[in-house]
């Protein structure tokens, strides 16, 4: 199976459940909870913030959720995906 990048598991994350932080972010994508010195939501920090100047996520405080333009392109995508690369989620 073909890796996914990661800008697109968290817009997958955002469709799955909007209103994330960073934390909550990093966890539902699969970074393991083994440091606890520091914040899971450092990993995704910046892909966030380059979806978010993309316009495909929205910031309400420290909380992330999928914009309309971040739900068109996830239906792009799914649309225009190669037979067997869908867009279903892989975990559920």
């Amino acid at each position: 199976m073909a890796q996914v990048p990661l800008e697109q598991e968290l817009l997958r994350a955002l469709r799955r459940r909007p209103e994330r932080t960073l934390d909550e972010l990093a966890e539902a994508v699969g970074f393991p909870r083994t440091n606890y010195s520091h914040s899971l939501g450092r990993r995704v920090r910046t892909p966030v913030q380059h979806l978010v100047a993309q316009g495909l996520v929205e910031e309400h405080g420290r909380r992330y959720r999928l914009s309309n333009r971040g739900r068109r392109a996830l239906a792009d995508r799914a649309l225009n995906s190669a037979p067997g690369q869908d867009d279903h989620d892989r975990s559920g």
